[in-house]
Formats: structure tokens, sequence, C-alpha cells
């Protein structure tokens, strides 16, 4: 401690402070120190945050296991250079990366934004039916309406959304209708033991 405290002294530099008031700069410091040090000690941020029960984590898939669920803005499917084609190429290299990483990592459902699909883009193109079902929204002047009063923020390509559901899992799912005006895609599921949720996303620019 007194180490310490003569230290600081040392390197304290303030004018406006003197004598017996450095020396109380000096104290305070060390206790900061001291009750860091302790708070670090009583709080062991070596402790994994264990996170909720499984019970909690997710929802009954019939067997009991847990959804695993993925999210990702992939900032576009298919080449910059095509996004004026009516029928572009698929950019094969990104989506075998992807659909790679879903396979490997067992993606029960998966949540993909700015896709830049179009219709003429088949699902199939991207996931194989029988290894996931595919919800899409393109974008469209119906999901991407042009804004009036500033026509320089309409963009007629790009965007899109898209939920991907592993085929063979024991749940039910359906398209929830909602209002246009943005990229938004709501998909209700529901599981074997009759739960329901909800997994929604959008894109808006």
């Amino acid at each position: 401690y007194n180490f310490c405290h003569r230290a600081i002294i040392r390197n304290l530099n303030f004018r406006l402070f003197t004598g017996r008031a450095v020396s109380r700069i000096a104290d305070c410091i060390i206790w900061l120190f001291m009750l860091n040090g302790i708070l670090v000690v009583l709080v062991n941020p070596g402790i994994v945050n264990p996170g909720p029960p499984p019970s909690a984590a997710g929802a009954s898939v019939g067997d009991g296991n847990i959804l695993n669920v993925y999210f990702q803005n992939v900032q576009g499917l298919i080449p910059f250079g095509e996004l004026n084609n009516s029928h572009p190429m698929i950019d094969t290299t990104k989506a075998i990366e992807v659909s790679t990483y879903l396979n490997e990592a067992k993606i029960d459902i998966a949540i993909i934004n700015e896709t830049w699909f179009k219709s003429s883009i088949a699902d199939s193109e991207f996931l194989h039916p029988n290894r996931y079902k595919i919800f899409r929204s393109d974008r469209s002047t119906r999901t991407h309406p042009p804004d009036l009063s500033n026509p320089s923020r309409f963009r007629r390509n790009g965007g899109g959304v898209l939920i991907a559901v592993r085929a063979d899992l024991e749940l039910s799912s359906k398209e929830i209708r909602l209002k246009d005006g943005a990229e938004i895609l709501a998909v209700e599921f529901k599981t074997s033991t009759g739960i329901k949720f909800v997994i929604c996303t959008c894109y808006r620019v």
C-alpha cells in the first residue's frame, strides 16, 4: 500500500492540489483499484454464462430437441453485375458456401436477408427441396414501393428476404400474410406437441 501510495504521488502532477489533497487523491485511486479487484473476484468472469435452461431456450420439436436458428445478411446471392437482368444467374460460389454451412451446422431454420433474388430464380437453385422448405419475399414495387417525396430512394433491385426450414423437422409451417410496404416475411410454426411460434424478418432501405 505504501509503495503504491508513494508511486502515485510521485506521478501526480496537479498544480491545483498540494500536500494533503494529493495524498487523499492517491488514497482514492488505490481504493478504487482495490474495489475493482474485489468485484472481479466476486463476479468471476471466468465462469461462462450458462444462459436459460434448455426448456426455455427454444421450441421442442417432437423428440425434445431444441431448434437451431440461424440469421445472416448475405448481401446478395446473385452477382452484382446481374442485378439489372430480369433473369439473373445465381452466384453459385456464395450459394454453395451458405448451403454447405447450413447442412454442416445442422441449421433447422435459416433467416436470410438481402438475397437479391428475383421471381425467375427457383428455390431449388439455392437449396435442395428435400433439405429445406423455403419461404420468400423478393423485392417488388409491392414490397418496396417508390417514395414519391424522394424518388431517388427507390431501388428496383436488391433486397429480398428468405426463411428456410429443414424439410425433415416435425413442424408444420405457413406464411402469415402481412401488410405491404416493406420486405417483411413471417412464418408461423407448430410443433408436434402443439407449441406455436412465429419467426419474422424484414429488410427496408
